[in-house]
């Protein structure tokens, strides 16, 4: 299906663009030391469909030094109507790209009270206040959401862990009934085709 996108709203966003600014500050003892305010964009343009937008050089030259990060070009293929598995996705990234992360061993495994805190699921308190079960509402969604992302490329495999990557026994595994319990339980991860980080 082709998305049909009027003139009109692009040359709106485009315009928006334009005038967007990023502003950095940095302090020293607490005072004002450093202030500098600039544009993202000199110029933006659409021919005959093409749209080309030139970069201020301040701009290029922020995006050139900035600390660069892999992106997984998976994540372009999941649904729009799966938020929370491609945040999922994108936090997973993140932690896993992380050189800090890296050398501590901890770039493959996040909590799940934290993954939780990304994703638009119902909170704990919520679901309590509806008298619902939070299996059905958060411990399946989360689940369903990491399988999805096995379906689509994105992880190679995800499982339920302690505290530094301790496996469940099969028998914890099928005994999570409270919670906090399953709150404090780590999500191990692997992520697919990964590029070798040594490089």
């Amino acid at each position: 299906a082709q998305m049909c996108i009027r003139d009109r709203d692009i040359k709106n966003d485009l315009i928006a663009l334009r005038n967007t600014q990023f502003q950095t500050e940095d302090t020293r003892r607490g005072q004002p030391y450093y202030f500098r305010n600039a544009g993202l964009l000199g110029s933006a343009e659409i021919d005959n469909g093409i749209i080309t937008l030139e970069f201020t050089a301040t701009y290029a030259q922020y995006l050139a030094l900035s600390p660069k990060t892999y992106y997984p070009s998976e994540l372009y293929s999941i649904d729009g109507r799966n938020q929370n598995a491609y945040t999922i996705a994108l936090k997973m990234s993140e932690q896993y790209f992380q050189y800090r992360n890296q050398e501590r061993g901890t770039a493959d495994r996040l909590k799940v009270s934290t993954l939780l805190s990304w994703t638009q699921l119902p909170t704990y308190e919520t679901i309590k206040k509806q008298r619902g079960s939070w299996q059905d509402r958060i411990k399946e969604p989360l689940e369903k959401c990491l399988d999805d992302l096995m379906k689509q490329g994105v992880l190679e495999t995800w499982e339920y862990t302690h505290a530094k990557g301790v496996p469940l026994t099969d028998e914890e595994a099928y005994s999570i009934d409270s919670y906090s319990a399953f709150e404090e339980l780590y999500i191990k991860f692997a992520l697919k085709d990964t590029p070798d980080l040594k490089e």
